[in-house]
This record gives C-alpha cells, sequence and structure tokens, in this order.
C-alpha cells in the first residue's frame, strides 16, 4: 500500500486522488491533472475526445507508454510537447501551441501533472486563439477552481500575458504571437519577476510542481 500511494502522488500528486482537477472549457476543450489510465479512458469514451494533448513532455516513460496505447485503441491523437511551470514559455513552444491548437482535430483534452499551470497557459491560449476572447476576460489561471497560485514561479505564466497586455496598451495591432516571436523579453521578464516565500514553499514543497 505504502509502495502504491507513493508511486500515485509521484506520477499524479494529491490534487489527482479526489478530483484529477477536470474541468470543461466547452464542448471541445477539456483540461485536467494527469489522469490514470481508467479516467483517461472514461473522459475520452464519454466527451468523444479526438486529440489528448500531454504538456509534461516524455520523461515519464511508463505513463507515456501507457497512454500511447489508450489513444491507439481509440483512434486519439497523443501530441506531447514539453511545458514547465515556472517559467515564461519560449517563442518555440508558444509557436508549437499555437500550430497544435489552430490544426488539431477536437474535442481535445490537455494535461500537465496538476492540472492548474500548464494546463491553464494552454487554456488560456485555446481561449484567446480558437474562441477569439480577450486575454484580460479569460478565468483559466486562478486559484480557484483550478489551484494555480501567481505568487509563486507559477505565476510568470500570469506575467507572459500581463506584459503582453502592457504593450498592446501602446500597441493595439500587434497580436499575442507578433509580440511573443518580435517583441517579449522573456530574460528580462524572468530576471524581475519576485516570488512570495511562502507560495514558494507551497508550490514547490507541499504541491511539488514541476
Amino acid at each position: 500500500m505504502v509502495k502504491f500511494l507513493k508511486r500515485f502522488f509521484t506520477k499524479h500528486s494529491f490534487i489527482s486522488l479526489f478530483t484529477f482537477n477536470f474541468h470543461k472549457i466547452d464542448d471541445n476543450f477539456y483540461r485536467s491533472a494527469q489522469p490514470t489510465d481508467k479516467h483517461l479512458e472514461e473522459i475520452i469514451k464519454k466527451y468523444n475526445i479526438k486529440t489528448v494533448l500531454n504538456v509534461r513532455g516524455e520523461e515519464h516513460k511508463n505513463i507515456l507508454a501507457s497512454q500511447k496505447e489508450i489513444c491507439k485503441k481509440y483512434n486519439v491523437e497523443l501530441i506531447t510537447i514539453k511545458l514547465h511551470s515556472r517559467g515564461i514559455p519560449s517563442k518555440e513552444k508558444i509557436n508549437r501551441l499555437y500550430e497544435i491548437l489552430t490544426t488539431s482535430k477536437y474535442p481535445m483534452l490537455v494535461h500537465c501533472k496538476s492540472g492548474s499551470d500548464r494546463t491553464g497557459l494552454v487554456a488560456t491560449l485555446y481561449c484567446h486563439w480558437i474562441k477569439g476572447k480577450d486575454i484580460k476576460e479569460i478565468k483559466q489561471l486562478k486559484a480557484f477552481p483550478y489551484l494555480h497560485f501567481k505568487h509563486s514561479k507559477t505565476g510568470l505564466i500570469d506575467k507572459y500575458f500581463e506584459e503582453y497586455l502592457k504593450f498592446k496598451q501602446k500597441n493595439p495591432e500587434i497580436t499575442l504571437i507578433e509580440w511573443t516571436n518580435k517583441y517579449m523579453d522573456r530574460d528580462k521578464i524572468q530576471k524581475e519577476f519576485k516570488e512570495n516565500g511562502i507560495f514558494k514553499f507551497l508550490v514547490d514543497k507541499l504541491l511539488r510542481r514541476e
């Protein structure tokens, strides 16, 4: 039992034990923490998922192998990309996400480990690029119900959007993807960001975000 719990928390985090942090954005987009194999199958069948986007990368070989098997079984495309919860996304990663979100089959399920930070980034981009929502109106990076904490280094994801919105005030014609590719100073933004010590402990030690 002890070995099982240790393995479970390493793969999924304690959030997954209760809800998998699963949320429906609309009929075409769903977000969650790392699902178990059983939960992934249930989601695919219930919501007719056509694409699973795993933003944890390929380091977790056992998880990835089982996901590949399940997706193959249901004729679902599995896309894997490595994102970081504690940093400004690079322009290469943003461009790759743009390609994925604008060309993939829907409905889509996107997940990371906890379903809070990296998944919130992708959900925000989906709402902006695909649904056409103003970034200021999108609420996919919140402590409730997603358990995303902007005062730790995971708040660098929020900072990415905040810096663009500040730039956009004087340059309303510049899109997010244009700003990312031509104007964003990623190193400067990350260097200037200050995290709160309490939230650092919460995110790094208790929640163990990737």
